[in-house]
């Protein structure tokens, strides 16, 4: 890639980087509140609560296949500033909600916004860079996206001690504004490797599904994301009822996982290129059972708090994990098929985590819930080691 290309690359990640900043930001503050607010302020039951959180997912893993065939890689930038305007609204408008069914239906929006913004962000980041220089512009992308996860659990700690828990998630949706502005920015000056201009149809559907590694990929972080969704549908109701932790102080354990989430990311920059894909991701699919098992068997507070803070170490290490092995073993052209097809398993993850917890949790308890839904990364590791060699290779 010629000097001047090299360098505008450079200006269209770190421009992303900045942008899925805000947006992790914004998805963070939320997740940290969404099943107190729901249960506490709305009148949730915990069935409810556990499909309100689901609600998210349900859109979005609905919309990524399609998102995948209707955008075209030279239009990304467009699309993605509809999914902006969905994950802005939605949040300002779930902060007025006094129902379950309207918190339902908000966070279907949330998710039809997720389903673009993701899906175009992650692939814009790959096919502006060269093959080859995938893993270092998407794992310095995921960097900013983990300051940004980091940095919102922190804002929602401060905001809730000031304007309380209402506008605190309104100001969630709002703290997305300069993502409009850095997707117009980006737009001025659009470009993309020749090798990205996708034509793609559903034709390539079932080939790709076919494909195993792609499918291994998905699974895998299916079992990561379930975790993940299931820790923020249920944590703070165990944490709230079990150890009488009051809001802010919940936070603050979020905040702390969040915390753990970025320096994962920060240590990956160094040992990405070092280590095997499959260690990797058998060690943070490990670190997942071993944190749910231990906090819903333990009677402790301290030792709770660390061992949840401890998972934002599972969630550091498998978003950008599968993102660069997505991005290693498909051609630019298919990329945003292919992540479309990874990030859906990722989302049927955060939708079958809480609504399998759910009724456990109903009928056994919450620790209960977060333990069975705890043992389901046992099938990644699995998977990890039975990838053929190709996908065995490091990233």
């Amino acid at each position: 890639m010629p000097a001047d290309a090299e360098g505008s690359a450079r200006s269209q990640v770190f421009l992303l980087s900045f942008t899925t900043f805000f947006l992790n930001a914004s998805m963070n503050m939320m997740n940290s509140l969404i099943a107190i607010y729901a249960k506490e302020h709305v009148g949730a039951s915990v069935a409810e609560v556990g499909l309100i959180v689901s609600a998210y997912y349900i859109s979005s893993s609905v919309l990524k296949i399609p998102t995948g065939v209707a955008i075209k890689t030279e239009s990304t930038i467009r699309w993605m500033l509809i999914g902006f305007a969905a994950m802005i609204a939605a949040p300002v408008a779930f902060a007025f909600s006094s129902s379950p069914l309207e918190l339902f239906v908000l966070r279907l929006l949330h998710g039809f916004g997720n389903a673009i913004a993701i899906t175009t962000l992650l692939t814009s980041v790959s096919v502006v860079t060269s093959r080859g220089g995938e893993a270092k512009a998407i794992t310095f992308y995921t960097v900013g996206a983990a300051l940004g996860l980091a940095v919102g659990p922190g804002l929602t700690v401060i905001a809730l001690g000031t304007i309380g828990i209402r506008w605190t998630i309104a100001l969630a949706g709002l703290i997305m504004l300069p993502c409009i502005a850095f997707a117009l920015r980006l737009l001025t000056g659009w470009k993309i490797n020749s090798d990205s201009h996708q034509q793609l149809s559903y034709r390539l559907l079932l080939p790709m599904l076919r494909d195993r590694s792609i499918v291994s990929i998905a699974v895998i972080y299916l079992a990561s994301t379930a975790i993940a969704s299931t820790l923020i549908a249920f944590a703070p109701l165990h944490f709230k009822d079990f150890f009488h932790s009051s809001d802010q102080e919940w936070s603050t354990f979020f905040f702390g996982y969040s915390v753990i989430l970025l320096l994962t990311r920060l240590l990956l920059i160094g040992t990405v290129s070092r280590w095997s894909i499959n260690i990797l991701t058998s060690i943070g699919l490990l670190n997942a059972t071993a944190t749910c098992l231990i906090l819903a068997l333990s009677p402790v507070l301290t030792l709770s708090i660390i061992v949840f803070i401890a998972a934002g170490f599972s969630h550091g290490f498998l978003f950008p994990l599968s993102a660069i092995m997505t991005a290693t073993y498909t051609p630019a052209h298919k990329r945003i098929f292919a992540n479309s097809i990874y990030l859906l398993g990722g989302d049927m993850g955060s939708l079958l985590g809480p609504v399998a917890a759910a009724p456990i949790a109903s009928e056994y308890g919450v620790p209960a819930a977060i333990a069975a839904i705890g043992l389901l990364p046992i099938l990644g590791i699995f998977l990890t080691w039975s990838l053929s060699k190709t996908s065995a290779a490091k990233a």
